[in-house]
């Protein structure tokens, strides 16, 4: 087979989606985690998607955050917490408000046991690299 680089392609091809294209609803986003670089890193790359971000980094600010604004829907959460785990408080805000939550699991050094429980609190996603804003991204586009 003889690939010919200089002759156009012979199908439409469509165009990559970019943030820019992206419907972006109303929806909010907290940002639940202890490290406050990853909370920043995290904050630019849904911020890029046109979202308004909330960044708590202690479990009780998470849930008063959550309380207070009816608009947030997605919540992504640090595994690992000090003093506290992460899916713990993502079944802990299910419980505390009437609305539907998507859940966002961010855990670098994950288990096959902490993915099976963010399977069983129906997380809407697993991200491992949270320094890699594709898997970011990506996390939002399969909500």
């Amino acid at each position: 087979m003889r690939i010919e680089l200089e002759r156009p392609l012979a199908w439409p091809v469509r165009p990559v989606q970019t943030s820019a294209g992206l419907h972006v609803s109303a929806t909010s986003i907290l940002i639940a985690c202890a490290d406050r670089a990853l909370g920043i890193g995290m904050h630019d790359a849904f911020e890029r998607n046109g979202h308004r971000i909330h960044v708590t980094h202690d479990p009780i600010a998470a849930l008063d955050t959550l309380e207070a604004d009816g608009s947030i829907g997605i919540v992504a959460v640090e595994l690992a917490l000090p003093h506290f785990d992460g899916l713990a408080l993502v079944e802990r805000m299910r419980k505390s408000v009437q609305r539907h939550l998507q859940g966002i699991v961010v855990a670098p050094d994950a288990t096959a046991a902490d993915v099976v429980r963010a399977m069983h609190l129906r997380a809407a996603d697993f991200v491992s690299d949270p320094q890699d804003g594709s898997q970011l991204h990506l996390s939002l586009i399969t909500i």
